[in-house]
C-alpha cells in the first residue's frame, strides 16, 4: 500500500535531526518519497501529492535499514508526529467497503522495565471522517469505529513484528526506555543484542472518533 500526504508533513526538523546524533537511543525515520497525481483529485483535476513508498531508519548516524510499506502501516499512527489526511479502507460485515480519511493521530507509548523482557504498551487516539461509504448508508458509526480500531491495532502489531524481525526500532521504544530508566537501558544494552529484539509488544489500545459522520445518514450509535 502507498500513502499520500502533503509534503510539509514529512519534514524532519533541525531539532529532530539533532536528537538522532545527541541521544544514542534515538531512531529517526527518513521518508523515501516520490510524487504522484494518480490518487487525489480536486475539482475534477489531478492534485499533486507526495507518495510515501518507504523510509530509512537512521540511528547513531547510520542507516539501519529500509522500512517497507508493511512496517509503515502502523508507523503512520505511532512513529510520525504529523501526517495530513491519509486513507484507511475497511470492509463491513456485508462486504461493503468504507474509506475513512484520517485527520489526526496521537499516541502514548510506555515501556515496562519489569521482568526479563521489557513490555510495551501503546495507546493511540485517532480522528477521521468518512470519505466514501459507498452503499453502506445504514451502517452505524459505532460499527465503523470498532472496525477501524481493530484494523489499526492489527497494523500496529504487524508493523512492530516486521520491524523487530529486521532489528529496526520503528516506534522509538529504546529512546523511551533511555529517557525513563537509563540504568535499565544500560543493563539491557550490556547483553550485546539490539534492544528492540528484547522487547515484547503487550497492549495496544485504539480510540477512534468519527467526525461529520451524520452527513452519510448513519444509524444512531
Amino acid at each position: 500500500m502507498l500513502f499520500c500526504f502533503n509534503a510539509s508533513s514529512l519534514c524532519i526538523s533541525s531539532q529532530q535531526r539533532g536528537l538522532v546524533y545527541s541521544i544514542p537511543a534515538v531512531t529517526a525515520l527518513l521518508p523515501q518519497i516520490s510524487c504522484t497525481t494518480e490518487v487525489w483529485k480536486g475539482e475534477g483535476k489531478p492534485v499533486s501529492q507526495v507518495k510515501l513508498v518507504g523510509a530509512y531508519a537512521i540511528a547513531q548516524g547510520a542507516n539501519r535499514g529500509l522500512v517497507n510499506p508493511t512496517m509503515l502501516q502502523g508507523a503512520r499512527y505511532i512513529a510520525f508526529d504529523r501526517m495530513d489526511k491519509f486513507p484507511l479502507t475497511l470492509t463491513l460485515e456485508d462486504s461493503t467497503p468504507v474509506t475513512l480519511s484520517i485527520i489526526h493521530s496521537h499516541s502514548d507509548v510506555g515501556v515496562s522495565t519489569e521482568g526479563e523482557h521489557p513490555k510495551v504498551r501503546i495507546r493511540a487516539r485517532v480522528k477521521a471522517y468518512i470519505a466514501d461509504a459507498g452503499m453502506a448508508r445504514r451502517a452505524t458509526a459505532a460499527a465503523i469505529d470498532e472496525l477501524a480500531e481493530k484494523k489499526i491495532e492489527q497494523d500496529t502489531r504487524r508493523s512492530f513484528d516486521a520491524a523487530k524481525a529486521k532489528e529496526i526500532d520503528i516506534y522509538n521504544l529504546e529512546e523511551k526506555l533511555y529517557r525513563d530508566n537509563q540504568a535499565r537501558w544500560k543493563e539491557l544494552m550490556s547483553r550485546g543484542k539490539p534492544l528492540i529484539t528484547l522487547m515484547e509488544l503487550d497492549e495496544v489500545q485504539v480510540e477512534m472518533k468519527l467526525v461529520h459522520s451524520s452527513s452519510y445518514k448513519l444509524l444512531n450509535r
